[in-house]
């Protein structure tokens, strides 16, 4: 007994010519091997049904004897005639198997619309012709658009033993859809379709509070072409895919200058009109100086240590200043007073070092030692508590002078200066100058970097060379 699978029967319906219509017909092919062709069976009077004895298609009078293909055209089809057809295998000794389903098709030149007919038990393919290197669009009845060899199945039935789609060939060559996104409307809606190299245009609108923030033409960039919300393509030559991004409008930057405390979130993205808060933290022994948002002074605006941007209309850049609290200080007996420019802004500096290790800076105004008489900020505390000797002078060649301790031991420890503070202390180089007798920092090879120098007594100098981040070996140069 014959065997056939003919799972699916294709019906493909293009374009009408001005000499009648032009079909094409694929189908699955049969699993038995035997099998050596297909007879096709068609009518082209209107009816669904057997007989099919149709005639004067270029194939022949049905029934057509194919060979052994799975395709075939189908012309000429009279305008607005339909076509029914079904198809069957056959073998080398004649046996002929069961025929398919029953595919129509019928193309109405007067309406413009392409009809298929096929009973339920398959799905049914719908393409479109391809001319020239360009796609005749079509539409359902429903909006819906078909592009190329996209295809769409009748799945869903109305009932009964057949169904009826009508589809509608849209005007022009080419299609241009718009994808929709969150946030924001792109018009037309779904696509719109034109001419080779007529121009096409697409707008946006975004939901109230977002903007336009992306554009893509077929997946390549062209936001720098949107204007106002519009986006054209002025000689198209293919189908277009316009895909929007829509976000928020602006942002808010916050960050600080120095050290000192924190604002945070550094980063913040807002809707137009929308607000958001920003945190505010000062450090132990700081205070907020100065807050400033696109460079105006905001600081009579911070509450609780909160600063609100509120109905943003442009992005904002806040940036936060903190100081070191001022404190009164007596210098005590023992205490070791200093000058140098620990800031980098030219001015040498008061500096007091206590026994206890803690250093107190009173930067210079140019007219006097800080804002307020006998007051000075701590830069660093323990730092040199038990040492032979204090220094200060610029050891990394960052233009501000560093805090630098000598135990009689020979080892040295430097605190860098930030400008507004001396960083954490630690040992740059160990045994050099025990037993000397005079210890100072002064660049000797011109590298900008002041150097570790001592003298002994005997009439001996060692030098231990910066590097900027530590002392190097100790060598002797008298």
């Amino acid at each position: 007994m014959l065997s056939l699978l003919l799972a699916v029967l294709f019906f493909g319906v293009f374009q009408v010519s001005s000499f009648g219509g032009e079909y094409e017909l694929s189908w699955t092919p049969a699993t038995d091997t035997e099998v050596i062709g297909y007879e096709i069976s068609y009518r082209l009077d209107d009816g669904h049904t057997e007989p099919f004895n149709g005639t004067g298609l270029s194939i022949g009078d049905s029934p057509v004897k194919l060979g052994n293909v799975t395709s075939v055209t189908l012309e000429p089809v009279p305008d607005s005639s339909e076509i029914c057809l079904s198809i069957r295998a056959y073998k080398s000794d004649g046996e002929m198997g069961p025929y398919s389903q029953i595919v129509c098709g019928k193309i109405a030149a007067s309406s413009n619309t392409y009809t298929i007919w096929g009973e339920n038990k398959n799905p049914i393919n719908l393409g479109s012709k391809t001319e020239t290197g360009t796609c005749v669009p079509v539409i359902d009845v429903n909006g819906q658009l078909f592009q190329g060899s996209e295809t769409y199945y009748l799945t869903n039935f109305s009932g009964g033993e057949s169904d009826t789609v009508t589809f509608q060939r849209a005007p022009g060559d080419i299609v241009l859809y718009t994808q929709q996104a969150e946030g924001g409307t792109i018009y037309p809606i779904d696509y719109i379709t034109s001419f080779i190299g007529e121009r096409m245009e697409v707008h946006t609108t975004p939901d109230f509070g977002k903007c336009l923030t992306g554009m893509y033409d077929n997946e390549m960039d062209v936001f720098d072409q949107v204007i106002d919300g519009f986006y054209s393509i002025d000689s198209p030559a293919e189908s277009h895919i316009i895909r929007p991004v829509f976000g928020s409008c602006y942002s808010v930057t916050a960050s600080t200058t120095g050290n000192g405390g924190s604002i945070t979130p550094s980063f913040v993205a807002l809707d137009y009109m929308g607000s958001t808060t920003l945190n505010i933290a000062a450090s132990e022994g700081y205070y907020l100086a100065e807050l400033k948002d696109n460079g105006v002074s905001v600081i009579d605006q911070v509450f609780s240590d909160q600063y609100t941007v509120s109905y943003a209309n442009e992005n904002h850049t806040v940036v936060a200043t903190f100081a070191m609290i001022e404190i009164a200080y007596i210098p005590q007996s023992g205490d070791k007073s200093l000058t140098a420019d620990v800031n980098g802004d030219g001015k040498k500096d008061s500096i007091i070092f206590a026994l206890n290790g803690s250093w107190y800076v009173s930067l210079s105004t140019g007219g006097s030692f800080g804002y307020s008489l006998g007051t000075y900020t701590k830069w660093i505390s323990g730092h040199g508590s038990g040492s032979t000797r204090q220094l200060l002078a610029d050891v990394n060649n960052d233009g501000k002078a560093d805090a630098v301790v000598f135990f009689s031991d020979g080892r040295w420890y430097v605190s860098l200066s930030t400008g507004n503070s001396f960083g954490s202390y630690t040992q740059w180089i160990s045994g050099h100058g025990s037993g000397s007798v005079n210890q100072m920092l002064a660049d000797v090879n011109n590298d900008k970097k002041a150097d570790a120098v001592v003298f002994f007594s005997d009439g001996r100098w060692y030098v231990s060379l910066s590097t900027g981040s530590n002392f190097s070996s100790y060598t002797r140069w008298k």
